[in-house]
């Protein structure tokens, strides 16, 4: 057969194969899938043929490139997701149907990997994982794979770390160490601390105090016997997380800034002492010491005093606030000292000097003035230094001898001219509150010592019992006088109203009558006396044969005889009887005219007459 030379053209691709075969047959290779290609057959030196068309069938796709990986933040700075991005594969060989985008977590501690989770499926070459259970500042691990009719593409897998957030799930601080000043706050790993923590800060009764790298913190300079409250702030690059709080208190101290106790109130013998809490208990106190001692130098007197300073002793133990000093000397200089104690220790407060009151003197009977006696140089001593107790300020000593004042000093030892006899002594104290009398002492030379009266030494006169019993009997009756003006002053006396005239003198029978004048038995002859009633009818007028009582008779009467008179109305006659019969004696006749037992002048002058009702004057309730 003859050869021929053919020449092949693809004008998809625009290139001819060029080929010499004998056969009419040829293969041609290096076509892509799924790709149309036209051929033309040119023989050589003859005319070209017509194009014929047709297509490759489609293969797995190849060269998907892996996804590319963005962290992502929200306004705060803080992870939420992972952006993903890709693109086709380099060959798809046919037509891509979908994308299915994959990702596992990557333990970058132990290198493990998780298992692939499939996040997407569909024709979209972007995706955003917000995914709740992404862990911020983990490794995640991304693969995305293409699909076609005849298989898929799968990409080799991106690694992206997530952003940074604020710790979670921070443990509340340890406290170690602990003292009275001091403490040591450790530091404890966040469960989860979603980043690399830069720092920790700690914040003491809601302050921040300070910022350390480490793990642990020495605070110091704390007051004893107080609660603190700690907490730890973690902070990432994505933010910062407080811990709950954790408190403490520090242990007890010694006590310290007790003030000095304070006298209230002072007398003769005793004292009212006060005190306080010191400002800082540093604990609970569990009790308080007062001490008190004898001081000195001693209160000021005119000579040199010797001293010698005690120590103190306990006079009260407990938790009051208070107490009551009794048993001190008088005139004399006492230290007063509080103790506060709690578990820890005790503190001294510093020393109050309280001097008591004065008061009278004292001789001390069982020291009597001590005398001795020179013969040779004819002179006695007598010493009585420790014959008194002052209890003030001296004035001076005197001593009499034989009832004369021999000497008047600050003295306690005297010399005196020694002649033959016998001596009555007697000293003398007198201080700025009082005197005493040493009892008098008789004193013989020739017995080479002295006798002591049995005197009793002078006393104040307002301190004797008769003084004292004569103020309290006169207390005594001023109070009852009191009380008595007092009752008479508030009791509301009623006047005494008589509720009748007295009686008459019993009155014999005769002619008396009261005269025509009547009032009505509501009327009081005390109302004023019309003008049209003469007073001389007005007045009970006595009859012609009426007897009047005696003592009437001595009235000086002025009135001229021309008075008036009526006639008797025998229905008013009363007769009285007496036991022993009839009154005879008692009344005398009187002469016709004027009674005599009216004054018109006295019964003129007066303001406000004597007045009776009629019930007064006739005496109802009885026979009268």
């Amino acid at each position: 057969m003859e050869r021929f030379k053919i020449t092949l053209c693809m004008w998809t691709w625009m290139f001819c194969i060029q080929a010499s075969f004998s056969v009419l047959k040829s293969a041609t290779c290096g076509i892509s899938q799924l790709t149309s290609s036209a051929w033309k057959l040119v023989l050589c030196r003859f005319a070209l043929s017509e194009r014929i068309e047709e297509t490759t069938f489609e293969h797995v796709p190849s060269g998907q490139l892996a996804p590319t990986l963005t962290p992502l933040s929200n306004a705060l700075g803080v992870a939420s997701g992972i952006a993903a991005e890709w693109g086709p594969p380099q060959n798809e060989n046919g037509i891509i149907l979908g994308y299915e985008l994959f990702r596992r977590r990557f333990h970058r501690e132990t290198g493990d990997r998780s298992n692939p989770v499939l996040l997407a499926n569909g024709t979209a070459r972007r995706y955003t994982d917000l995914d709740q259970s992404l862990v911020p500042d983990a490794t995640y691990e991304y693969m995305v794979t293409s699909m076609n009719s005849v298989g898929q593409a799968a990409s080799a897998w991106a690694l992206v770390r997530m952003l940074e957030a604020p710790p979670q799930d921070v443990p509340v601080p340890e406290i170690s160490e602990l003292a009275a000043t001091t403490l040591t706050v450790n530091v404890l790993e966040p469960v989860q601390p979603n980043g690399a923590v830069s720092s920790h800060t700690i914040i003491r009764n809601g302050t921040e105090i300070v910022t350390i790298p480490g793990t642990s913190y020495k605070d110091r300079d704390l007051m004893p016997f107080t609660y603190y409250s700690y907490a730890i702030k973690y902070c990432t690059s994505g933010g910062c997380t407080t811990s709950e709080t954790m408190t403490i208190q520090t242990k007890q101290d010694t006590p310290v800034g007790l003030l000095a106790p304070v006298v209230r109130e002072i007398d003769v013998t005793w004292g009212h002492v006060t005190w306080e809490y010191p400002t800082d208990s540093n604990g609970i106190i569990s009790r308080f010491e007062l001490h008190m001692r004898q001081s000195c130098p001693p209160p000021t007197q005119p000579f040199p005093q010797s001293c010698t300073e005690k120590s103190f002793r306990i006079l009260y133990d407990g938790l009051q606030l208070s107490h009551n000093a009794t048993g001190l000397l008088p005139y004399a200089k006492y230290d007063f000292k509080v103790k506060a104690s709690n578990e820890e220790g005790q503190v001294e407060s510093p020393v109050t000097q309280q001097d008591t009151l004065p008061t009278i003197p004292e001789y001390v009977a069982e020291s009597k003035p001590i005398i001795r006696d020179n013969v040779t140089a004819g002179v006695y001593i007598i010493d009585w230094a420790n014959s008194f107790r002052l209890y003030g300020e001296l004035i001076e000593y005197q001593l009499v001898e034989n009832g004369d004042k021999v000497y008047s000093g600050i003295a306690t030892v005297v010399e005196r001219r020694l002649d033959v006899g016998k001596y009555e002594l007697m000293v003398t104290c007198r201080t700025k509150s009082g005197q005493v009398n040493y009892p008098t002492i008789i004193y013989e030379p020739s017995t080479g010592g002295g006798r002591v009266l049995p005197v009793e030494p002078l006393t104040q006169w307002y301190t004797s019992v008769w003084f004292i019993a004569i103020v309290v009997l006169v207390g005594v009756i001023l109070i009852f006088i009191i009380i008595a003006v007092f009752f008479s002053r508030i009791s509301k006396k009623q006047p005494y109203e008589r509720e009748r005239q007295p009686l008459p003198p019993r009155q014999r029978k005769g002619q008396f009558a009261f005269s025509g004048c009547k009032y009505p038995e509501t009327e009081s002859i005390l109302d004023p006396i019309p003008n049209q009633i003469s007073r001389s009818g007005s007045m009970h007028s006595l009859g012609q044969n009426a007897f009047a009582n005696p003592s009437f008779l001595n009235v000086p009467s002025s009135r001229p005889p021309s008075r008036s008179i009526e006639s008797p109305d025998k229905q008013s006659l009363k007769y009285i009887e007496d036991g022993d019969g009839f009154v005879e004696k008692s009344f005398v006749q009187l002469p016709k005219g004027d009674s005599g037992m009216y004054d018109d002048d006295a019964l003129t002058q007066a303001s406000i007459p004597y007045s009776y009702t009629k019930e007064q004057t006739m005496f109802t309730d009885t026979h009268l």
